[in-house]
C-alpha cells in the first residue's frame, strides 16, 4: 500500500486505523478456521505496527517529516518485546550489512529532525514524541530483528494458540523485495504476501495449537534487515 497525503489525512482523522487480511490455500487437514474472530489486543497492536512502517516508508520517500512523527509515536505507543527465534537459512550470496535499526522509533524521529529543516512546530511535535512517559506495553507483540542474505530463505517454526487470531508482520530495510510464505505442520500454504516490497503481513486463525513454518525470501541482490512482529 502506497500512501499519498491525502491518504495520511484519512488515516489520522481515524484514529490511525487499519485492518490486513490474509490469504490461504490448503485441504481438509489444514491448520486455519473459516470466518474471522475479533483481534487479541497483540493483534490489534501489529496492525498498528504495520501502519507505521508504511507510514515510516512513505515519509522516507516523500521528504515528509510530519509522517515520520506519526509513524515513530504509533511505535512508542505500541511497544514490543524483543524475541530470539532459532532460525536457519537456505541459498544466499554476498555480503551481510550493519544493522542501523533504522526501523526503531529513535531512528524515526532522528530522520524527521532532518527533514523538518528548522520548523518550529514539527520540531515541537518531534520534543514531544521523544519525551512522551508512555514506552509502550512490554506484553505487546513479539519482536525479532535479523538479517536474510541476496537470494537466500530464512525459516522459522513458531507455535500459535489455537481459537485465537494469529498475526505476522516482516519489515524490511527497503533494499530489496521480500516475500513471505506461511505453512502449516501438514505442509499446507495458510498464507503468503509476495508483493513487490519488503512490507509483509499475514492474518489467520489456527483452528488448533500447532507448530507453523515461516519463510522469508529475499528476491533481491543485496541483504535486508528485518523486523519480525508475532503476537
Amino acid at each position: 500500500m502506497k500512501f499519498n497525503k491525502k491518504m495520511l489525512a484519512l488515516v489520522v482523522s481515524l484514529g490511525l486505523g487499519m485492518g490486513a487480511a490474509g490469504s490461504h490455500a490448503g485441504g481438509d487437514k489444514a491448520n486455519v478456521a473459516e470466518g474471522a474472530k475479533a483481534a487479541s489486543a497483540q493483534a490489534s497492536a501489529i496492525e498498528r505496527l504495520a501502519l507505521a512502517d508504511e507510514l515510516a516508508s512513505y515519509g522516507d520517500s516523500e521528504n515528509d517529516a510530519m509522517a515520520l512523527i506519526v509513524a515513530a509515536k504509533i511505535k512508542q505507543g505500541v511497544g514490543s518485546k524483543d524475541a530470539s527465534f532459532e532460525k536457519s537459512s537456505s541459498g544466499g550470496k554476498g555480503a551481510g550489512k550493519d544493522d542501523d535499526n533504522a526501523d526503531s522509533a529513535a531512528a524515526m524521529l532522528a530522520r524527521a529532525k532532518d527533514m523538518a529543516d528548522g520548523r518550529k512546530d514539527l520540531l515541537a511535535m518531534i520534543t514531544d514524541v521523544e519525551e512522551s512517559s508512555s514506552r509502550g506495553d512490554i506484553t505487546g507483540p513479539n519482536r525479532h530483528r535479523d538479517m536474510v542474505r541476496a537470494g537466500a530463505t530464512d525459516v522459522y517454526d513458531i507455535v500459535f494458540e489455537g481459537g485465537e487470531p494469529a498475526e505476522v508482520l516482516v519489515s524490511g530495510d527497503g533494499d530489496t523485495d521480500l516475500d513471505l510464505f506461511i505453512y502449516d505442520e501438514h505442509g499446507n500454504r495458510i498464507c503468503s504476501d509476495a508483493d513487490e516490497t519488503d512490507t509483509m503481513m499475514c492474518s489467520w486463525q489456527p483452528r488448533w495449537t500447532g507448530k507453523f513454518q515461516l519463510r522469508i525470501q529475499n528476491l533481491g541482490n543485496v541483504a535486508n534487515i528485518y523486523t519480525l512482529y508475532t503476537n
